[in-house]
């Protein structure tokens, strides 16, 4: 025999058949070749044979190499976990372990497989190997340990410390963490009725019940102010927003004080309207006299009557005929928030409740020819005229502190 890229083992002829056997054994992966040369047999007739075609086989020993291009991510909420690896010859990919894929074929070069949807738990007995058209099976690649959690953290809740938010309190406000789970990420965001001003944060669990400080939220507008809270874990699994709402007050108009009637009056008991524009408090006390700078004047049974919507009234008696004031100084009262109020402006009316004095200083000539004399009188302050008898009208109305003279 003629025998290229091989060697020809355990021949057998047997002699009765007309026929023999024999292995031929590869020594590459070249193409192997067989030929039965000319005359190398007689027959019984004593001819030599004649040669015998060639025959060629395609024998491949080398098997697939796998390497890693892409392991998975060691924590993934992605069931469906994708691998990457390379393999020097094309084949038939047998998945070993809790993995397996659809993906059955493999390429010469890269390969992505996608396993199977994987239930929450960790994965550190998955391999893979090629088998290639020859039967060759490649090395075993051990794919690396990797968890699949698709569960986002657990249930918790939310809850704003500072309820109401007013001008005392708005530079250290914070919020409570109950629930979650370890180790996972919160992103937080508070903000009031306009979205301008928003404050927002993150940071991380450690704790079963945990106080988080925001800090200064002034610039927040004021009204219902909404805490919007996420969790994420570690494998990005990501929570619904959970929500806690607090009132966020942090003003208080100026008070503003009227009288009901106009000075000067003779009244003796003198109505004041105090507006403070929301309902207010002696710092939970109800309101009374005591929030008040009051002179020449106390409160009428010291009661302050209170309509529900920040407008007080009061009544105050004169103590002498003199000008009566009424302010609120500042941080008399607060509002619902705690918010003190500032110093109102000063309400002030003249309380007279003495008669003026007159005197006769010129009087009518008697006998006396005019139809229209006059006459002199002097008074000890400004005031209306009266006359006493229809037939006895003069020609002037107002007196002034000091000498009038009537015409008449």
């Amino acid at each position: 025999f003629t025998v290229q890229n091989a060697t020809i083992e355990n021949f057998s002829y047997v002699a009765g058949n007309n026929a023999g056997t024999f292995d031929l054994k590869p020594i590459s992966d070249a193409a192997e070749t067989v030929q039965l040369e000319a005359g190398k047999l007689t027959g019984q007739d004593g001819n030599g044979n004649s040669a015998s075609e060639v025959l060629t086989f395609a024998s491949n020993r080398t098997a697939p190499v796998l390497t890693e291009v892409t392991a998975p991510p060691s924590l993934t909420n992605n069931p469906n976990v994708s691998y990457v690896f390379e393999t020097t010859k094309p084949g038939t990919i047998t998945y070993g372990g809790a993995c397996t894929s659809s993906t059955t074929a493999a390429v010469q070069g890269n390969n992505t497989v996608s396993f199977e949807t994987l239930a929450d738990e960790t994965y550190n007995d998955c391999t893979i190997t090629v088998t290639d058209a020859f039967g060759n099976a490649s090395n075993t690649l051990d794919i690396p340990t990797f968890e699949v959690d698709t569960m986002p953290p657990g249930d918790f809740t939310v809850e704003l410390l500072q309820d109401p938010i007013n001008l005392a309190n708005q530079d250290s406000v914070s919020f409570t963490i109950s629930g979650g789970e370890d180790g996972a990420r919160y992103d937080y965001e508070i903000f009031g009725p306009s979205p301008s001003g928003a404050d927002d944060g993150d940071g991380f669990i450690s704790a079963n019940l945990q106080t988080i400080q925001i800090g200064d939220v002034s610039s927040v507008s004021d009204g219902t102010v909404t805490l919007t809270v996420t969790l994420k874990d570690a494998a990005g699994n990501l929570t619904s927003a959970v929500t806690d709402t607090a009132t966020k007050d942090t003003g208080i108009a100026k008070p503003i004080l009227a009288f009901s009637a106009t000075g000067p009056t003779n009244s003796s008991a003198l109505e004041v309207t105090v507006d403070f524009g929301e309902p207010v408090t002696l710092f939970s006390a109800p309101l009374d006299a005591t929030a008040f700078t009051i002179t020449n004047a106390t409160v009428q049974n010291n009661a302050v009557t209170d309509d529900g919507n920040g407008i007080y009234k009061l009544v105050l008696v004169p103590s002498t005929a003199d000008t009566v004031t009424i302010a609120v100084p500042a941080s008399a009262v607060s509002d619902l928030a705690g918010n003190p109020n500032p110093l109102s402006d000063t309400a002030s009316i003249l309380f007279d409740n003495v008669a003026p004095e007159l005197a006769l200083v010129t009087p009518v000539p008697t006998p006396t020819m005019d139809t229209t004399p006059s006459f002199t009188f002097s008074s000890d302050e400004d005031g209306t005229i009266t006359y006493g008898a229809d037939f006895c009208q003069g020609d002037l109305t107002d007196a002034v502190d000091g000498n009038n003279t009537v015409t008449l």
